[in-house]
């Protein structure tokens, strides 16, 4: 594949999550698929469909804006922001209708044209902090 494709299909796949269409993604993760989001242990696709689903139903107007994309062969770098509104419950948090804005950089590996390995990295701490579950520090 080439690196516009699999640039392309990154950010259809974004585009996609945003608007909560996950079961939409068998058109664009391999059944090897594997990921590590926000601290977890390494996910199959369903953990990450899990993941993902819980992700939406907190924010339903989450977003990704994309600041810059890296596609180096069969990998994809991502980095930019996602926000939206918790007014739902996520990891035990339960809403709080404040926004999240919130730094992530994601890397996801295409192979034979599908996701096979995606890594996505944000602080943890600031997603607590800006959620109030924990303290700002002075």
């Amino acid at each position: 594949m080439s690196t516009n494709h699999n640039t392309a299909l990154v950010l259809r796949l974004y585009e996609e999550f945003d608007k909560g269409h996950l079961d939409g993604f068998a058109d664009f993760i391999s059944l090897d698929f594997v990921a590590n989001v926000l601290g977890t242990t390494t996910l199959d696709w369903a953990g990450f469909k899990q993941f993902g689903n819980a992700f939406v139903s907190a924010f339903p107007d989450g977003h990704h804006v994309f600041d810059h994309v890296v596609t180096d062969g069969e990998n994809v770098v991502t980095i930019g922001t996602y926000q939206g509104t918790q007014t739902g419950e996520i990891h035990g948090i339960p809403p709080t209708n404040k926004v999240l804005k919130l730094a992530v950089m994601h890397l996801d590996r295409i192979v034979n044209g599908k996701i096979v390995e995606h890594r996505g990295l944000a602080n943890e701490a600031d997603f607590m902090r800006q959620l109030g579950v924990i303290p700002t520090p002075e």
